[in-house]
């Protein structure tokens, strides 16, 4: 909230608003920016207000012994704005009705910046607006919450899209007259090129689920086939791992799966022996040679979910209420979290295009647990996965090196 703090004049203490605890001023000129709809604002009553903010000293927002004040006078500020005096009032009038200003003018209409007795100053003061300013960050916080939902909606429905499609290659050629095939197919052939036919976050959110069913049906079916057939397919594809099964998870004795809500929000104590990691890194480099690929048994849901950042945890935890449990969950995560990393909605679909789903969501991951990295924070997470389609690309990303070199730090955490 607002803080008021209070100054003494000879025979009053009078109290004046200042800026909220880490407002900066420049913040207050974005926000007004944002929030000009909300606030009535027209494009030419926007100018008109930095414009009188601009005349104010930068240094009285923060000082509780000054009246933020324009004193500037109607002529200069008409003059400068390129408008004429009676356009100025009319500005005025409507921002002071807005409730973002409050006029003072003397007997002779003039604002001196002469002081009241009340303490107060005459000229066009800015109180009402700092008033409004806890409102307005709220306000623009939970707009930031509504848009980066949407983002991540409209990225997870094409993820999901991207699953489906997959699938339905696979099922046209071993089960093209399975009805699901046939459902899915016709699902898929409908589907809407654009998401700007979906006005609201809901209606998204509606699609997004409808894709997730029918692709379960189809990733189901491929699962079943594959089990008959004895042809089980990795969940994460062409990506070096470890098939030494002396590697192994612990979390205080339980399984993740078997952990309430509350309790795997708790530290994951995780046990990967030594040496193991000497062969990962081996491997990693047949598999750079073209030697040879593994699929993912080392990483079981529990690892990433203890590797994970404590944010990609918390939208692990609201997807599913028996644990991580499958790599559909972490990609969900992974891209509910990219609007919040500063990801660019271009990078991540670059990425989930060029190295499919799985792998960028590991990307992620690995990328959101080393913003705290000991030694090489990382600073601009779009520029990284950027960075690492680009390797992929090349044949360089050496992806399963930096979840052993994660694994390895969440084990001596």
């Amino acid at each position: 909230m607002t803080a008021l703090r209070a100054t003494r004049s000879t025979d009053q203490t009078i109290f004046h608003p200042i800026l909220p605890t880490g407002v900066s001023l420049g913040q207050v000129k974005e926000l007004l920016h944002k929030s000009m709809r909300q606030l009535g604002l027209t494009h030419s009553l926007h100018n008109t207000l930095l414009t009188m903010i601009e005349a104010t000293a930068a240094a009285a927002w923060h000082d509780p012994s000054q009246d933020v004040v324009c004193y500037r006078q109607q002529q200069d500020l008409a003059r400068t704005l390129g408008k004429s005096d009676r356009a100025l009032r009319n500005d005025e009038t409507t921002l002071a009705r807005a409730g973002v200003i409050v006029l003072r003018t003397g007997n002779d209409g003039r604002r001196s910046g002469r002081l009241l007795p009340d303490g107060t100053r005459l000229g066009i003061s800015f109180a009402p607006l700092i008033g409004l300013i806890p409102r307005l960050v709220e306000l623009q916080a939970r707009q930031q919450d509504e848009s980066n939902r949407f983002v991540s909606l409209r990225l997870q429905a094409s993820a999901a899209r991207r699953d489906l499609r997959r699938a339905i290659d696979r099922l046209i050629n071993i089960a093209p007259d399975h009805p699901i095939t046939s459902d899915a197919v016709d699902f898929y052939a409908n589907l809407p090129r654009r998401y700007l036919d979906y006005r609201t976050a809901e209606a998204l959110a509606e699609h997004v689920e409808a894709v997730d069913e029918i692709t379960d049906k189809a990733l189901d079916l491929l699962q079943l086939l594959d089990d008959t057939s004895g042809a089980v397919e990795s969940a994460v594809p062409a990506i070096t791992i470890n098939t030494n099964p002396n590697i192994s998870v612990s979390c205080n004795g339980s399984s993740v799966l078997e952990m309430p809500a509350r309790k795997r929000a708790e530290p994951i104590s995780i046990e990967v022996p030594y040496g193991a990691e000497k062969g990962l890194e081996q491997q990693d480099a047949a598999d750079l040679a073209g030697c040879k690929t593994y699929d993912l048994d080392w990483l079981p849901p529990t690892l990433l979910y203890a590797m994970a950042s404590s944010e990609m945890r918390f939208y692990v935890e609201g997807l599913t209420d028996r644990g991580p449990s499958t790599m559909r969950e972490f990609v969900k995560a992974a891209i509910m979290r990219v609007p919040e990393l500063g990801i660019s909605t271009a990078a991540w679909e670059a990425a989930a295009d060029a190295m499919g789903n799985d792998r960028a969501a590991l990307c992620v991951l690995v990328i959101d647990a080393n913003r705290n990295h000991p030694t090489h924070p990382i600073k601009s997470p779009g520029g990284v996965l950027r960075a690492m389609s680009q390797r992929h690309a090349a044949g360089s990303l050496n992806l399963s090196h930096s979840l052993i070199g994660l694994a390895k730090r969440t084990r001596l955490q």
